[in-house]
């Protein structure tokens, strides 16, 4: 219908199909065809066709009335659409501790996107010491964190979004107490066996280091093997996979894990980390920003362990 509204038109306002041709560059035989294909469909003539050129008949000048009634209104729909397309986006910042996740931001916004729009997504990396400090200055409306670092900050809200349980690595060649080597995660050991083994130990200011304390008890026991102290939890890895000890990290990482070089076991352990969605407590939400972070929260726990 479309189409033929702007044939039709067009041949009225040229006053001839060649010219018409010519101004939508397309075939005479195309225009004459439509023309034909209405005329039949509404039982009617539209044009008289004298040596003047195309004269528009009672019915054609009524048709014509209409055809340019819709145009105007198309004409109206699109510039709306074009004005909404335009109008500011709501942006959204957020802060994510550094996990598998973080890898997979490009992918969540690309899903995002199929569901919403009008919005602007920004997802950055920020070193969980940080993530209260840059809610707070509001640089960032949500941030993506462990749940312990939330616990004694009454001015934040959370709510639960995956939970993570403990990775033991040690150099593909490490014999552990005679177990035999595996690439599996579905080996589980029990964190007793691996107490005295070389650990390449995150630092005590980084949040999984607090984890590992508790798991391991290392702040009432000082009897552990401590090889070295790294910065993080991708140096570990980096230095478990060079053949200098073993560590323990969340598996959240795994894929950062080169399979060829490492054992992987499942610590049985009865704790695991909560990572949380976290906001400023009592900030105002708009209905837009909020559907975007329901899908935002529902996608990324698709990609993680979903909480009991």
């Amino acid at each position: 219908m479309q189409r033929a509204i702007e044939y039709i038109l067009a041949v009225a306002e040229e006053g001839s199909i060649s010219k018409a041709a010519e101004r939508l560059y397309v075939g005479q035989p195309a225009i004459s065809k439509m023309i034909a294909s209405v005329e039949e469909a509404l039982g009617i003539q539209l044009f008289i066709r004298d040596r003047t050129g195309m004269i528009p008949t009672e019915a054609g000048s009524l048709y014509l009335l209409y055809a340019r009634r819709v145009a105007e209104v198309e004409k109206e729909m699109k510039q709306r659409f074009a004005n909404m397309q335009k109008q500011e986006k709501v942006r959204i910042n957020i802060a994510m501790t550094l996990n598998a996740s973080s890898l997979l931001t490009d992918q969540i916004n690309a899903e995002l996107h199929k569901k919403i729009s009008g919005y602007d997504l920004q997802i950055d990396n920020v070193l969980t010491k940080d993530i209260i400090s840059v809610l707070r200055t509001s640089k960032y409306q949500y941030a993506v964190c462990p749940e312990r670092i939330l616990l004694s900050e009454g001015d934040l809200e959370s709510r639960p979004l995956f939970y993570s349980s403990w990775l033991f690595i040690t150099p593909r060649d490490y014999k552990l107490d005679g177990l035999s080597n595996t690439i599996s995660v579905e080996r589980t050991i029990d964190v007793e066996l691996i107490r005295n083994q070389p650990l390449i130990l995150q630092e005590e200011s980084t949040n999984i280091r607090k984890e590992i304390n508790e798991l391991l008890s290392l702040s009432q026991n000082s009897e552990f093997n401590k090889r070295m102290q790294v910065a993080n939890s991708l140096l570990a890895i980096e230095n478990v996979q060079d053949g200098l000890g073993c560590a323990i990290v969340a598996d959240t990482f795994r894929v950062y894990l080169d399979e060829k070089k490492v054992n992987i076991y499942r610590l049985a352990a009865d704790t695991r980390a909560l990572t949380c969605l976290a906001y400023l407590k009592g900030r105002k939400i708009t209905p837009q920003e909020t559907e975007v972070m329901k899908a935002f929260c529902s996608i990324l726990a698709l990609k993680n362990e979903k909480p009991e």
